[in-house]
């Protein structure tokens, strides 16, 4: 798993987006999108229940079409030599730990693995969920146009496109919500969903100070999909 930073990860799914847009004629001349034929909705997931229902809500309430590009954000806590010495980062700081292990060579090859096979995970899960919205997207689709052919029903599905965000460290109480407004705002979302419960990284997405960070400094709508 290559490292690239947040901003070079949001912007290559901006650019997914502008390719969906153009392809599928949701873009006016100087790619300027025509907001009643494309939209750009991101939703915040992560492995918990709460992701799905919040998919479904949003499968069930959004009227989706061909050119509209659904992203599926997970924000990830990536290890770093703090996780792996379990230590107090000032004491790193103040060169007060076991030279021995820490230098260069023996950390990145603990390290590397461990987080190449979280982000394989989280991958997964977010793929996993791309799946059960085709399937509940389909479902609809079916309801509301019954005499319609696999084929046309393809057609009218929108792009889901997967946007995994790490950080090195959840320092803050506001980081997630930060990296979570500062995604939507980089791929120029119409839209920005999120659930008010989660796991993980995400489980303190929505407890106090965050849940106001995201909805007091987001430059794009925001959802929240309750139990």
């Amino acid at each position: 798993m290559p490292e690239r930073d947040v901003k070079t990860l949001i912007a290559e799914v901006q650019q997914q987006v502008d390719d969906h847009n153009a392809k599928t004629g949701g873009v006016l001349e100087g790619k300027v999108r025509d907001v009643r034929k494309s939209r750009v909705v991101t939703i915040m997931v992560d492995p918990s229940e709460y992701s799905q229902r919040t998919i479904k809500w949003a499968v069930e309430h959004l009227e989706m079409s061909k050119t509209d590009s659904i992203v599926l954000c997970c924000v990830w806590e990536r290890m770093t030599m703090e996780h792996l010495l379990a230590v107090d980062p000032y004491e790193m700081a103040l060169g007060v730990t076991d030279a021995k292990v820490v230098n260069d060579e023996t950390i990145d090859r603990q390290l590397k693995p461990r987080n190449e096979a979280m982000h394989a995970k989280m991958s997964k899960m977010v793929g996993e969920l791309g799946e059960m919205m085709t399937k509940a997207i389909d479902e609809k689709l079916k309801r509301d146009h019954p005499d319609a052919t696999p084929e046309d029903l393809d057609t009218r599905h929108p792009a889901i496109i997967p946007l995994l965000l790490p950080v090195d460290k959840l320092r803050s109480s506001n980081l997630i919500g930060q990296i979570a407004c500062d995604a939507a705002a980089g791929i120029n979302s119409d839209l920005l969903i999120v659930g008010c419960r989660g796991l993980g990284a995400f489980k303190r997405f929505f407890m106090g100070s965050v849940s106001r960070y995201v909805v007091e400094h987001a430059s794009v709508p925001v959802m929240v999909v309750k139990d």
